[in-house]
């Protein structure tokens, strides 16, 4: 049994001071009606104090326990449920990921898993190579929570978006509002130049005996020096880091859409004419065989678009951790229950006392 906003517990401290505020209201009401009832009307007086003073209790009381609930529901008690095994140590990993303009090209406008997010109608940015690549950076984050992981994107540069760390909700603000296209330097693809800025972030935040994984999001293209290839490809093997690279890109030539305030404006356009880019897969598995790189495509059907990487095998340590139950949602439902019940019941005692 925990408490998501522990912060707010306080307040159950002022639950005991409105009970005392609602015995001052009462003994203050009772007095005054004592001055001013007739003493024609104070035959079985005992009687009524007693079921008046009942009545009071129970409403009083009632209120509390419906006030003491809502503060317990602000708070968000949850219960520890379903324990879970995951990964957990032995891997810190940096996700390098092209932001280049060809990674706005829609190829999986019409093919994104069912749990991608809501699909917005035409004419809204959909399915392009940067959103596959940020979906499938998810799925990698959930298969190893409890790891370090980092963010690097990419164009004529890298740029460090994020340092390695097992902060998942940090991580996935920073996928959702950084990661664009256009969030590194310069223009063109120099995913050697991403690899490196990836290797030295592992020198700022040394691991020790963990495991260093590249995990390069790519459409193929590169438009750097290729010497830097054979250097980044040397330094991977240097500081023993594994290079894992995900294919985002189908074949074929695809229109690159611009959008104007969310709004689609047309395709991108140069000297009249429209530009296309398409998969370049001879780069990609140059850079694999170089690097002794695992490869995986993303394609356009749903079994291609599950990863499975191979060094998930070697994760040799694990923990054990619950799914949370929130339990806010009834305790709430239950103040607002008892609040009505009492409303409702003051409402008929005020009928009968009249009639």
């Amino acid at each position: 049994m925990g408490f998501a906003n522990p912060q707010y517990l306080w307040m159950l401290s002022a639950v005991p001071l409105l009970g005392l505020i609602l015995f001052a209201v009462y003994r203050a009401r009772m007095q005054s009606s004592e001055q001013f009832r007739p003493g024609k009307f104070r035959t079985g007086e005992k009687k009524h104090m007693r079921e008046s003073r009942i009545a009071e209790i129970g409403f009083s009381g009632g209120m509390l326990i419906a006030a003491a609930l809502l503060i317990l529901a602000l708070s968000q008690p949850y219960q520890n449920d379903k324990p879970v095994t995951i990964p957990e140590g032995p891997v810190q990993a940096v996700f390098v990921v092209d932001v280049s303009r060809s990674m706005a090209a829609e190829d999986y406008r019409h093919h994104m898993p069912a749990n991608a997010g809501p699909v917005p109608d035409l004419n809204s940015p959909w399915g392009s190579r940067l959103h596959m690549a940020k979906y499938q950076m998810g799925e990698i984050m959930n298969a190893i929570a409890g790891n370090e992981i980092g963010v690097v994107t990419y164009a004529a540069h890298g740029f460090a978006q994020a340092i390695p760390s097992k902060d998942q909700s940090a991580l996935r603000f920073v996928l959702k509002h950084w990661v664009k296209i256009g969030s590194a330097p310069g223009d063109g693809s120099d995913y050697a130049n991403g690899i490196n800025t990836a290797l030295d972030l592992f020198k700022q935040n040394e691991s020790g005996t963990k495991q260093k994984v590249v995990v390069l999001f790519t459409d193929g293209g590169f438009t750097g020096n290729r010497k830097e290839i054979t250097t980044a490809v040397e330094r991977l093997k240097n500081e023993n880091a594994k290079l894992v690279i995900v294919g985002i890109g189908t074949p074929g030539d695809h229109a690159i859409p611009q959008y104007a305030e969310g709004s689609l404006t047309g395709p991108m356009m140069v000297d009249g004419k429209t530009v296309t880019t398409s998969y370049e897969e001879d780069d990609i598995r140059e850079l694999m065989r170089m690097s002794n790189a695992a490869y995986k495509h993303i394609e356009l059907d749903a079994q291609s678009q599950v990863v499975t990487i191979d060094w998930m095998s070697e994760i040799s340590g694990s923990t054990v951790v619950y799914e949370r139950r929130m339990l806010d949602g009834y305790l709430a439902g239950a103040a607002y229950a008892l609040i009505a019940m009492l409303v409702l019941t003051g409402i008929f005692l005020r009928r009968g006392k009249v009639g």
